[in-house]
């Protein structure tokens, strides 16, 4: 048995030796490929380079996506801005509208100016006047007159009020006719039915 045993294992392993040569045969007839290897590997490395690169390119890309979605956001809501008109009127034109303003006070003042010393010119002509041409009664008035404005500083004032006083008669007066009237009128249409 050992004998059968020992054969059986010295026919395999003569066997493996056998195919063991054939491997060695067919490997040293494989051409040698190490320059197709190290092109492959040359080739892997600039694949992984393009894809870097085309990664760089997709980063950039994200990024234009974002700044696009925030430009569009940003255009949906339009910005609202306020004009403010500041108007506003140079020196120049509000000194000539305080140069018109003084030149009107300056011409009112001097219209009133002439138009007292008119009158005043036309009054002293009248006085003298009726001094030259008058009765003695009338210069006798007339420097009475004159004697009692000298003499009394209210004389003025109680002339004022005079006339105030002959005014508000006058009207009381006027009012007491258009009332007269008014009755009347009322009488008429009554009487008239």
């Amino acid at each position: 048995m050992d004998d059968i045993l020992m054969k059986s294992v010295i026919e395999k392993v003569e066997a493996q030796e056998n195919k063991i040569g054939e491997i060695e045969a067919a490997i040293k007839n494989i051409p040698d490929n190490t320059v197709g290897i190290a092109d492959v590997k040359n080739a892997v490395k600039s694949i992984k380079e393009i894809a870097e690169s085309i990664s760089f390119q997709i980063q950039e890309m994200r990024e234009l996506s974002k700044a696009i979605i925030e430009v569009r956001d940003r255009l949906n809501r339009p910005v609202t801005s306020t004009v403010q008109h500041h108007h506003y009127i140079p020196k120049i034109i509000w000194l000539c509208i305080v140069l018109f303003v003084s030149l009107a006070v300056v011409c009112t003042g001097w219209y009133m100016t002439a138009n007292t010393l008119t009158e005043y010119k036309a009054n002293d002509t009248k006085y003298r006047y009726l001094k030259l041409n008058s009765n003695k009664s009338l210069l006798d008035l007339l420097y009475r007159t004159d004697s009692l404005f000298r003499t009394d500083a209210g004389l003025r004032d109680s002339v004022i009020q005079q006339e105030e006083e002959n005014q508000r008669i006058f009207e009381m007066l006027q009012k007491a006719n258009s009332m007269e009237r008014e009755a009347e009128e009322l009488k008429r249409k009554a009487t008239g039915r």
